[in-house]
């Protein structure tokens, strides 16, 4: 570490704390739109970002001050014999299977019951102004459903219905040994026999609190085995192929200790014993919009202590991931990308934080696999990350996994202290292009890899990117056949820091400006810090060179909401 420097920079923070502090107060609104660079294809869907729900607190209040007319209610604590009103509650879950679910029904558990085995709601079908809901009603805590060694379904087990929505309940399994396991699952068929696709719309998961299922690790493979993905918290499939959701919503929850992945869609997934398949259809195929999945939107959660990934995103045309904080992945399975996308066609992920993705090397081999926050996957047509803040990762903030065709935009994102133990930008597979333009990257004084990519056909656009390193351990690793077109990124090494063959990437970085301190209006100090709205000691001074300069890109906004203006980084100015 430099020590002199840093004695600089905390006098720099003297002088500048209250512009920081008046920077931060004045950042105005995050969103931006979607709109791509010229050279890139507009995404099929432009997702509007929906308002934060209110505080749990808030909506539970709301709905004890006025209780469904249409309530049916239950208690772990009740006699025998209820009947489901308030003053004698069913005393048991499988009754649910026996009565009539009208629309508008709220099925109400009250707080501090605990049942064991699965909530199951089949063929229950609302509407979407009178939806069917399940929830906690009373004083204390969320009540607790516990599946108890259940496997083969999910803890919470929703099929074949629509205009559901089952919030502010506590999701778990006491089984501490593997199994076939999930907190929630969803399933999606078609009930007629046909070959006609089913759409159920509007299912929502609303401040649940699922914690401790046990599925099936494979941690001797990675977690690569089909029936260990298919595992975790919540999941959403078909399993005819023939049924999909239009409208889901996971908003709000807190998914901690599960294995092997936090939440996932799929198209199809078949088990008979222990095979398992799950099926693709790609983006670029003309059935794909009449199977994928309308409409999901995954926002607000808090998803951590995960065996392998976070958030697996297949299936979706559209979609939008946002406002989650993931931590603490890949615990249990040596290896797994944070936040992934596969088989989905502009799916946007943004204004999300992930860190301590835990990947390492495998004992056996020393192989290094998947460890990144951000990972476009296998057909991931047209992919927008943007405005995430990704710190203390084993790898950094993004890698693709894509395919010939695919295009991923990476923009206006924040790597502060990320490993790079592949790189923190990682152009993996070959595509049709990886464009990663204005971002911000302040490596660790141990990073490795900043950038990689090597190979034929690793076609990409690195444009305005700042990148301060404080590392003497850095390289570039970019082989003259990669590909790479680069523009005007700025590269500052901290005194005592170096990068290592960068050479190449020299000759390619048309505009470049080299050993000019970006001039942060923050002390940079050693440690990240956690929570994406206190990025403000990043911006730049306003004589910074890092401003007023770049390369011409897609109008959106930076990273604070201003609105854009040339430069390079994920801040613009005012």
């Amino acid at each position: 570490m430099n020590y002199k420097n840093k004695i600089i920079r905390a006098i720099a923070l003297l002088l500048c704390i209250f512009t920081s502090l008046s920077a931060l107060v004045s950042c105005g609104s995050m969103f931006g739109d979607n709109n791509p660079p010229v050279e890139e294809q507009k995404p099929p869907v432009d997702p509007t970002p929906k308002p934060n729900p209110p505080s749990a607190d808030e909506g539970e209040e709301e709905e004890e001050e006025k209780l469904s007319d249409k309530g049916i209610f239950f208690s772990s604590d009740a006699a025998d014999g209820g009947d489901g009103t308030i003053e004698s509650p069913y005393n048991t879950l499988d009754v649910i299977s026996l009565l009539n679910i009208d629309p508008g029904t709220h099925i109400y558990i009250e707080k501090n019951s605990k049942f064991l085995g699965s909530l199951s709601l089949v063929n229950i079908h609302g509407t979407e102004d009178e939806p069917v809901v399940v929830t906690s009603y009373g004083e204390g805590d969320m009540p607790i459903i516990d599946g108890n060694d259940l496997s083969g379904k999910g803890v919470v087990y929703i099929k074949n219905s629509d205009n559901i929505v089952v919030k502010n309940l506590e999701i778990t399994d006491s089984a501490k040994t593997e199994a076939d396991r999930r907190g929630v699952l969803i399933v999606c068929d078609n009930n007629n026999n046909s070959n006609e696709i089913v759409t159920y719309k509007n299912i929502s998961l609303n401040n649940l609190y699922i914690h401790d299922i046990v599925g099936l690790r494979d941690a001797e493979n990675s977690g690569m085995a089909m029936w260990s993905k298919i595992t975790g918290g919540i999941h959403v499939w078909s399993t005819d192929g023939l049924g999909r959701v239009d409208g889901l919503e996971i908003s709000g929850c807190q998914i901690t200790e599960v294995s092997n992945v936090g939440i996932a869609t799929w198209y199809k997934v078949t088990q008979s014993g222990s095979n398992v398949s799950a099926k693709m259809i790609s983006p670029y195929t003309a059935e794909f919009e009449d199977y994928a999945h309308l409409n999901v939107h995954i926002d607000d959660n808090e998803i951590s202590h995960i065996g392998k990934n976070a958030i697996f995103a297949r299936n979706l045309f559209g979609g939008l991931i946002e406002h989650n904080v993931v931590h603490d992945t890949a615990k249990y399975c040596v290896s797994g990308n944070t936040i992934v996308t596969r088989s989905v066609d502009g799916t946007v992920i943004q204004y999300n934080e992930g860190y301590r993705n835990l990947a390492k090397a495998r004992e056996e081999d020393g192989k290094l696999q998947d460890g990144c926050m951000l990972d476009a996957d296998l057909d991931s047509k047209y992919t927008v990350w943007q405005y995430n803040y990704s710190h203390d990762n084993s790898f950094g903030l993004f890698l693709n996994c894509t395919e010939g065709n695919d295009v991923a935009i990476v923009r206006y994102n924040l790597s502060v202290n990320d490993k790079g133990n592949k790189g923190i930008i990682y152009i993996n597979y070959e595509s049709a292009g990886i464009y990663v333009y204005n971002n911000t990257i302040i490596t660790s004084y141990d990073t490795e890899y900043i950038i990689q990519s090597n190979g034929s056909g690793r076609i990409s656009y690195f444009y305005n990117n700042l990148i301060y390193n404080r590392s003497d351990k850095a390289k570039f690793g970019i082989s003259g056949g990669c590909n790479m077109t680069a523009e005007y990124n700025l590269i500052f090494n901290e005194y005592g820091s170096s990068i290592a063959d960068m050479q190449y990437f020299v000759s390619l970085n048309k505009g470049g400006i080299y050993d000019t301190d970006p001039l942060f209006v923050g002390y940079l100090q050693e440690d990240s810090v956690l929570g994406i709205e206190n990025q403000g000691a990043y911006m730049l001074d306003s004589n910074s060179p890092a401003l007023g300069v770049g390369k011409e890109v897609a109008t959106v906004q930076d990273f604070f909401g201003n609105d854009y203006k040339k430069s390079i980084g994920f801040y613009c100015g005012k």
